[in-house]
């Protein structure tokens, strides 16, 4: 019954943010080139070219070398979805992308960090950096369907 009930919710859930796709929205897991942190973050584009560059990093990451994510984050209460380390049973972050800003072949030092160390002092990354990451060793790895957004679980693929 408890299976029956979890599935429901499950296809429940799948329906309810099936919405999310009507946006324009599409969501990227970012995690690192070589694990180091083994954390990772999601990215939610919605321009047509940057959604298209990222899908090109995921098909051939060595086709650019413009892959550092530059993005403007703040607290999730400003977020319009759930940010996740989803190579780690979903937990969700306290803080979100609020902007896509571009890829980057690099950034200055002081945006170089990874989604736990933010994690852990957000207030004063957001004040050192004025809320901007650009993660040296991260890049666009999966495309996210919303079911993996919101249930903060990857599926097999």
């Amino acid at each position: 019954m408890q299976f029956i009930m979890r599935t429901f919710l499950a296809v429940l859930l799948f329906v309810s943010l099936g919405s999310c796709a009507h946006d324009g929205t599409v969501y990227f897991l970012v995690s690192e080139i070589t694990p180091t942190h083994n954390d990772s973050y999601i990215l939610p584009l919605t321009d047509p070219d940057d959604i298209a560059q990222a899908r090109a990093l995921i098909t051939d990451p060595n086709n650019t070398t413009a892959k550092i994510v530059v993005a403007s984050i703040a607290p999730c209460e400003n977020c319009d979805y759930p940010n996740r380390d989803l190579l780690n049973d979903g937990r969700r972050w306290s803080w979100c992308i609020t902007g896509f800003q571009a890829f980057a072949e690099n950034t200055i030092e002081i945006y170089d960090g990874w989604p736990t160390f933010v994690e852990n002092d957000l207030d004063g990354w957001i004040e050192n950096t004025n809320g901007v990451i650009g993660f040296w060793a991260y890049t666009v790895t999966r495309e996210l369907t919303p079911f993996e957004v919101f249930s903060g679980h990857l599926s097999d693929k």
